[in-house]
């Protein structure tokens, strides 16, 4: 069964595809949601998860968070003593 290639779809695939480094679906929605306000937080989640189950991203458990990333290595925390930001690396 083919599956629907939408502008939806076209718009989420281009931005994932341009991230280099990490994000979670929050980022995404806010880089989505400016030009495409009819775009839903849940429709974002949804989309994360189809490309997890078909392997074309991966998920990681962060903080109590799920972040993705183009990348199937794991990754590393940089925590800044003076202002306490977390960095992924």
């Amino acid at each position: 069964m083919a599956v629907r290639q939408t502008k939806q779809k076209q718009q989420l695939q281009h931005e994932v595809a341009n991230y280099s480094s990490f994000f979670t679906a929050e980022d995404l929605y806010e880089k989505i949601h400016k030009p495409d306000s009819s775009l839903g937080i849940a429709t974002i989640y949804r989309y994360l998860k189809t490309l997890v189950e078909q392997q074309k991203i991966h998920s990681f458990s962060c903080n109590r968070k799920t972040i993705y990333s183009n990348n199937s290595k794991n990754h590393c925390h940089f925590h800044c003593e003076q202002c306490s930001n977390i960095k992924h690396i």
